[in-house]
C-alpha cells in the first residue's frame, strides 16, 4: 500500500458530515437516499425541487442541509438519554469493517487506527461533545 493521500484521514470526516446532513434531510422528507445516490449532483437538486414544488415553499440547499443536521442532533439526543457515547460508535463495529482489505488497489488498507480519532472529530464538528455526544450548542464547523 503507497502512502497516497487518498489513505489519509484528512478531509473524511467534514465530507461524511455533509453527506449524511443531506442523507438525514432526505429521509425526513420521505425521500430514498439510495434513488439519489447515483445520481450527482442533480439528485439532491431534485430532491430540493421536488420538496418545493410540492409544497409550495422557496427551501434552499441551505436550508435543507440545516434541517439534515437538525435530524443528526435529535437522533444524538435521543442516544445520548439512552446511554450512548462516542466510544460505542468505533468499539461497537463489525470486525470485518476493521479488517485490512484483502487484495485490489487498497491491499491491506483499514481505517481500524484512524477510527476512534475520525469519531471524536465527527463528534466535534457536528457540534457535539466528542466524548459524550451531547450537544454543544455550536453550529456544525463544516
Amino acid at each position: 500500500m503507497g502512502t497516497a493521500r487518498s489513505n489519509q484521514p484528512d478531509g473524511w470526516t467534514s465530507s461524511h458530515i455533509i453527506t449524511e446532513q443531506i442523507r438525514q434531510a432526505c429521509g425526513i422528507m420521505g425521500g430514498c437516499w439510495f434513488a439519489l445516490n447515483e445520481k450527482p449532483p442533480d439528485g439532491v437538486q431534485s430532491m430540493l425541487d421536488s420538496l418545493n414544488a410540492t409544497t409550495g415553499w422557496d427551501v434552499s440547499i441551505d436550508e435543507l442541509v440545516d434541517a439534515g443536521h437538525r435530524a443528526i442532533i435529535l437522533q444524538s439526543v435521543f442516544g445520548t438519554q439512552r446511554g450512548w457515547i462516542a466510544e460505542h460508535d468505533w468499539q461497537d463495529v463489525g470486525p470485518r469493517f476493521l479488517e485490512p482489505i484483502p487484495d485490489g488497489k487498497y491491499q491491506g488498507f483499514t481505517i481500524a487506527k484512524w477510527l476512534p480519532d475520525l469519531v471524536y472529530e465527527y463528534y466535534r464538528i457536528s457540534g457535539r461533545h466528542e466524548k459524550t455526544g451531547r450537544r454543544t450548542w455550536t453550529r456544525c464547523k463544516n
